[in-house]
């Protein structure tokens, strides 16, 4: 039997229950992990001399001989200072630097600094360099560092030379007119991102590699729109698993199909058999229901 203390006030208890909002989001993220940061890869483990000399070779090697120049000077100043810092490879020893740990735009006020160079154009010559490095594989600055720095060249040089063939199809399957709106130039900032910080091409990019890319996006308070696109042009590839989620727009905001321990549990109940009897009867229910009904 019921007693008096623990009978329930249905219409306090929904008012009062535990909202779900993120639960969708969390397992989510349980199912889909993104790959890790990696800091040993063949283009961060060449020597200095390996490194210069890619650069000097195409696709590396710039057309004009002025931004070639500049270019080459950037990226050499960054790798004798990188020789500096501790670490093995190059990766291994930006991320021992303190450019990792600020963001893009402390990166353009202090990087002459950092490396000790003081030339009149110093901050320009430093970031054409890191955008040589970037492009040639040698270094990957991360997720929450590039969402702070954005660089239309950038854009165009890893389109055209790290994964062209993913790009070229990728063109043609959302068409010339989504290719060049608006907030296609979005979501090809968000794959070329996704490229630079994690490696590989479009098709290694995977559901919690994109998921990790929202979140950091939400966590650096950006506004810009159409940062979901992306997300359905990974799908259009055809790469994704069949029950990646349709969407990653809110899932931080949606509860998705949780267990009926957690419908029940949202509700704080604070009498564990009738807890335990809520639970049970639910689960008897739940074969011959859809989730909605069970929900509700």
């Amino acid at each position: 039997m019921v007693t008096s203390t623990e009978t329930l006030d249905a219409p306090t208890a929904i008012r009062d229950a535990q909202p779900l909002a993120g639960e969708a989001l969390r397992a989510a993220k349980k199912r889909f992990p993104p790959r890790p940061y990696e800091d040993d890869w063949s283009a961060t483990s060449q020597s200095y001399d390996e490194v210069v000399a890619r650069l000097n070779r195409p696709p590396l090697r710039a057309a004009s001989e002025n931004t070639h120049f500049y270019r080459r000077r950037g990226a050499t100043l960054i790798l004798r200072w990188l020789l500096g810092q501790p670490g093995d490879t190059w990766q291994q020893r930006w991320n021992a630097s303190p450019a990792a740990s600020s963001t893009g735009t402390q990166w353009n006020k202090l990087n002459a600094d950092w490396v000790g160079y003081d030339a009149a154009n110093a901050n320009g010559i430093l970031n054409t360099g890191l955008f040589a490095l970037v492009c040639a594989d040698v270094l990957r600055p991360s997720l929450h560092w590039q969402l702070t720095r954005t660089s239309t060249n950038l854009r165009a040089i890893i389109t055209r030379h790290r994964d062209p063939e993913g790009f070229a199809r990728l063109q043609e399957l959302v068409g010339p007119e989504a290719w060049s709106s608006h907030l296609g130039i979005l979501a090809k900032n968000v794959l070329v991102k996704l490229v630079i910080a994690k490696g590989g091409g479009l098709t290694d990019i995977n559901v919690g590699d994109a998921i990790e890319y929202m979140e950091a996006h939400r966590a650096q308070r950006a506004t810009s729109g159409g940062q979901s696109l992306f997300y359905s042009w990974l799908k259009d590839l055809g790469h994704l698993p069949p029950d990646a989620p349709v969407s990653l727009r809110l899932l931080h905001r949606t509860s998705g199909q949780v267990s009926v321990e957690q419908l029940v549990d949202r509700y704080r109940p604070q009498s564990k058999p009738i807890r335990d009897l809520l639970v049970e009867y639910l689960k008897e229910r739940q074969p011959t229901m859809d989730y909605t009904s069970l929900e509700d």
